[in-house]
This record gives structure tokens, sequence and C-alpha cells, in this order.
């Protein structure tokens, strides 16, 4: 089982990758502002 750090700079490459910077910050703005149901 990966660790919590492991699992978040997987997580942050492949953002980074699909996304690109710019586009990986918004996402991530919009994760911490927004109430979401992430299991949907």
């Amino acid at each position: 089982m990966a660790s919590s750090m492991e699992v978040m700079n997987k997580g942050m490459d492949c953002l980074l990758e699909k996304l690109g910077i710019v586009e990986t910050k918004q996402f991530i703005s919009v994760i911490i502002r927004e109430q979401f149901d992430y299991t949907k």
C-alpha cells in the first residue's frame, strides 16, 4: 500500500501530465473551494 505522500505525488504527476500547470492549479483551487461528493 502506497503512503499518502506517494499517492499525492502520483496524483500531481497525472494532473500535470494531462492538464498542464495552469489547469492543474485551477483544478486544485476548485477542489478546495467547492463542496462536492467525490465518490459520485
